[in-house]
């Protein structure tokens, strides 16, 4: 994205915009953690990028950087409890606030529901719930103490029982997200803390077909078009617009809502 996109991009957001504001965005490396931050950065916020790959973070970094955006990195394992407070320190040591919480950090890995390693299960759990759980714990004594702050988290239309066959570990995680932000929101919002989740479909992203042949992507594009009463698979940037709007100001009367981003999905009517 040049500069002069940034800019009108500033323009564009008007009243929702991040000036003053201090974004940690967890996974932010690449994918819907990278456009978001994109999207969060148009906006005039100041960037943590935490994620568990230090150079692909690092090239996004430098993406922000070159069009004028001041940006952190740290090297995060989300599954660790002293990371995650760790780069929350970093953050405030570098910033001295973090005003919003992007719970982007995530995992999918099918599993046939009857020979799914133990193993396997804890850490796709540890990853997209407990990631979850602890970035929130760590910001929340700031936010609280300011009495102001924004949390949202990454779920997936999965949580809602309409995935594929091998996704019941990661429908679990996710489901289980959707029920943390509601807690969350209870616990949080007598303090100025507006806690959602942000549901997406099927996102165009390299994950999306990992390890899959050109034969089968073309087929996941076909399905994706034909589940999708827009008719299309989604974009990076129709999670991200969302992420900003429910993180701005503009949505300050609404908490412990999860919130679909899906092209209207057939099959969840």
């Amino acid at each position: 994205m040049s500069k002069n996109n940034y800019i009108e991009k500033k323009f564009y957001l008007n009243q929702c915009n991040f000036g003053d504001k201090v974004v940690i965005v967890t996974g932010g490396a690449r994918g819907i953690g990278a456009q978001i931050a994109r999207e969060f950065a148009a906006g005039g916020a100041k960037i943590v990028l935490a994620d568990i790959s230090e150079k692909q973070m690092k090239d996004t970094a430098l993406e922000l950087k070159s069009n004028g955006v001041r940006c952190l990195t740290v090297k995060t394992d989300v599954t660790d409890w002293n990371a995650v407070q760790r780069m929350v320190d970093c953050c405030l040591e570098e910033f001295g606030r973090v005003d919003i919480l992007v719970n982007n950090a995530g995992t999918i890995h099918p599993a046939d529901y009857f020979t799914m390693a133990e193993k396997d299960w804890d850490f796709l759990q540890a990853v997209d719930l407990k990631g979850v759980v602890a970035c929130s714990k760590a910001v929340a004594p700031h936010m609280i103490k300011r009495e102001y702050g924004k949390i949202v988290n990454i779920s997936s239309m999965a949580a809602f029982g309409v995935y594929m066959p091998g996704f019941s570990s990661y429908s679990a995680a996710k489901a289980a997200v959707n029920d943390f932000t509601k807690t969350s929101a209870r616990e949080l919002g007598k303090f100025g803390i507006n806690v959602n989740a942000v549901a997406p479909g099927e996102i165009m992203t390299d994950l999306t077909f990992q390890d899959q042949s050109k034969e089968d992507v073309a087929k996941k594009l076909e399905r994706s078009k034909a589940m999708a009463m827009v008719g299309r698979i989604g974009m990076p940037e129709d999670v991200a617009n969302l992420v900003c709007f429910l993180a701005s100001d503009c949505a300050s009367f609404i908490t412990g809502e999860v919130i679909n981003v899906d092209g209207g999905r057939i099959d969840r009517m």
